[in-house]
């Protein structure tokens, strides 16, 4: 017999009246609950002295170097993409969420959630934001960029995103506001923050004293007859229409080298250092060359780890050099051949100074130098640049 136009068919039988809405409601329920049930987790099988090997939700199979953290081989973890997992996928995991920033160099990078929230922690919403342990106190123009990016590969290492200038802008809010704009950490990582306009604040060491008087200092130094026409150059990039050549630019009206243009002042090292050491032991500093960590990265990068009480983990397996921008990048560790390199600000073009202007440079920046070398115990040499391809 034939089901009226008032009966529907469910599974062969005939389901009358209200009973068919019950029956259309529990396949939706059914199908919906597979829909969200059925998701893949990402299950990190390791031991302490293995790598570890996960997949997350995008799929993607993230490759590190072992972890010091302790916590259960089971345990399912969700992971953030951060810039290890991009480099080891092909071509990159697009973030879901967290925003893309820029920094006081201009360098392109991405921050994700677990560098700005002090609610949740990078595994199982464990850590807790702490103030830093370290700080890359400067210098503008002098690789703090590229050491901090560089850094944060490491697994016992938690860096803030964006630079925070509370030792110098922000002071003001207080302890409490800048502990919340560094990353929650676990026992035993260091978190580091890096904010370069700090080493020529005077006021910075004695305010960094009081927060804590063991906090590591790095200070990141370069050339500063390249190092001031890097910082033009970033100026220029900004879109400043109006502004003049860099020679003219250069020298004030009775001739004499503008010392007080920022661009040049902050090249003389030994002038804000002295403000350092009135504060701090010179062995709680690590100065870092820019130029080597352009040249050999792996070597700046031992030094930093060391000093910051960490394994050596970042070596010269991370790295290879590009030929186009002059600048190191880093690796994918599959072995593949897909890269890192830090954003389209690095490496851009300088512009062509005559070499009188760059001798004026040269001696006006040497005594300043010579003074610098000695307070620090290191000579970098920059004198026997002149003339040369490391000018650039």
């Amino acid at each position: 017999m034939e089901p009226s136009n008032k009966c529907w068919r469910f599974r062969r039988k005939c389901v009358v009246g209200q009973w068919r809405y019950v029956a259309i409601l529990s396949s939706v329920f059914i199908l919906v609950y597979m829909v969200y049930t059925i998701q893949p987790s990402a299950v990190v099988q390791y031991s302490p002295s293995s790598s570890v090997l996960a997949s997350n939700q995008h799929g993607t199979v993230i490759k590190s170097v072992p972890f010091s953290y302790k916590f259960s081989p089971t345990n399912n973890l969700n992971f953030t993409p951060t810039l290890l997992e991009r480099l080891s996928s092909g071509k990159g995991v697009q973030p879901t969420q967290g925003n893309a920033s820029k920094s006081e160099d201009g360098a392109d990078y991405y921050n994700d959630k677990t560098h700005q929230s002090s609610k949740t922690g990078t595994l199982n919403n464990k850590g807790t934001s702490k103030l830093p342990d370290a700080i890359i106190i400067g210098v503008k123009k002098g690789g703090t960029r590229a050491l901090l990016e560089f850094i944060r590969l490491h697994p016992d290492v938690r860096a803030s995103g964006p630079e925070t200038h509370y030792f110098d802008r922000y002071y003001d809010r207080g302890e409490e506001w800048y502990r919340k704009q560094m990353p929650p950490s676990l026992e035993g990582q260091v978190t580091l923050e890096k904010t370069p306009g700090y080493f020529v604040t005077e006021k910075a060491p004695e305010r960094i004293f009081k927060m804590s008087k063991k906090t590591k200092l790095i200070l990141v130094v370069r050339n500063p007859v390249t190092r001031a026409i890097s910082d033009y150059v970033q100026t220029m990039s900004k879109g400043y229409r109006n502004l003049k050549d860099f020679e003219d630019l250069l020298y004030e009206s009775n001739g004499k080298l503008a010392s007080e243009w920022g661009v040049i002042r902050i090249g003389m090292y030994a002038k804000h250092m002295r403000n350092w050491l009135k504060v701090f032991p010179l062995e709680q500093f690590l100065f870092v060359s820019g130029e080597n960590l352009i040249k050999n990265p792996h070597e700046e990068l031992g030094r930093v780890q060391t000093f910051l009480g960490l394994d050596v983990v970042i070596d010269e397996s991370y790295f290879y050099h590009n030929q186009t921008k002059g600048f190191p990048c880093l690796k994918r560790k599959d072995g593949l051949d897909t890269s890192k390199c830090l954003g389209k600000t690095k490496g851009r073009k300088h512009p062509e100074i005559r070499p009188e202007i760059l001798k004026q440079m040269y001696q006006f920046y040497e005594p300043w130098n010579k003074k610098f070398y000695k307070m620090i115990g290191i000579d970098f040499h920059w004198e026997d640049q002149f003339g040369t391809q490391n000018e650039r």
